[in-house]
């Protein structure tokens, strides 16, 4: 699925989940398209940071959490994270399950830091903006 910012790729039922994730909803449906979601949440991310520009298309690789454990280990050995950021493919991969704006917002804030800065920031400035976006996502 290609949103203005992103490529989601799934199965049918991992993008149900996730767009249940994003747009809680029991009885009725949902307000608004999974796309349109991701884009708010991603124009959203751009507003707080004051990171405004074109940005490569990010891949949103929705995951079981097998899936994403297997991802993992590849790039690191230490606990799996509920999500993670891949710089050199432009790739989040998300366990739908587990999946909050805030954590896809995250997520977001680290490629947004990785491609809007010239010099990308230590770990731990990455890690203190991208909690500060994620507590104040505000949608």
């Amino acid at each position: 699925m290609r949103t203005k910012h992103t490529n989601i790729k799934g199965s049918e039922s991992e993008l149900t989940t996730f767009h249940k994730s994003l747009d809680f909803y029991i009885f009725i449906k949902p307000k608004r398209t999974l796309s349109e979601l991701v884009d708010i949440i991603f124009d959203r991310v751009q507003d707080i940071l004051g990171m405004k520009k074109e940005y490569p298309a990010i891949t949103i690789q929705l995951c079981s959490q097998d899936a994403l454990k297997s991802n993992w280990k590849t790039y690191n050995k230490s606990k799996v994270p509920k999500a993670f950021y891949v710089h050199k493919s432009h790739t989040i991969f998300i366990n739908t399950k587990t999946a909050t704006k805030g954590i896809l917002a995250h997520e977001m804030t680290h490629s947004i830091l990785d491609n809007y800065l010239l010099v990308k920031p230590p770990r731990n400035t990455s890690e203190i903006l991208c909690r500060y976006v994620d507590r104040n996502l505000g949608i």
